[in-house]
């Protein structure tokens, strides 16, 4: 039974598709993390994740594609940020990354990796390679929101929604 539990803890925290934090443990993760940054005024930045035109790809390519789409950007993201950042998967294709990083640091590294992720074409199946592009907004401790992490993300949702309008 010792030897179950932290694997029966890691199924319970892992996003089964993506390997990534679940929601839940996600917002639990971060709850704790942002307290502790705000104990020691540490800076943090939150960012919201969609991948773009995923119904497309699902429509397009089939559920097994888009399966495929959520795994390697889930790899992507994981890839581009340091262990002591979080990453989660809150459902379908929004991701979220929690960073211990000043706003203009944080958003320096995400436009990093919006490139990287832009950047790979994933091959998919049988099919031509396809490439994926990510909408992000962003929000920083420094912000209104502070450390509360509701209003974190609802600031940084507010911020990706108005990004995409822009991209249109």
């Amino acid at each position: 039974r010792l030897r179950l539990i932290p694997e029966l803890l890691r199924l319970a925290q892992v996003d089964a598709l993506s390997g990534v934090y679940n929601r839940r443990a996600f917002m639990e993760t971060a709850q704790s993390l942002l307290s502790r940054a705000m104990q020691s005024e540490q800076p943090m930045a939150l960012a919201l994740i969609d991948v773009d035109h995923f119904k497309q790809i699902n429509d397009t390519y089939g559920h097994d594609a888009g399966d495929q789409v959520i795994r390697r950007v889930s790899e992507l993201l994981r890839a581009s940020v340091r262990s002591t950042d979080l990453v989660g998967r809150l459902g379908g294709d929004e991701f979220v990354i929690l960073v211990k990083l000043p706003s203009d640091k944080a958003t320096a590294m995400l436009e990093r990796t919006l490139a990287l992720v832009s950047g790979t074409d994933m091959q998919i199946a049988e099919n031509e390679p396809v490439t994926v592009t990510l909408s992000m907004g962003v929000m920083a401790s420094d912000s209104q929101a502070g450390y509360d992490l509701p209003a974190l993300m609802t600031a940084a949702d507010a911020a990706l929604y108005v990004l995409s309008l822009i991209h249109i």
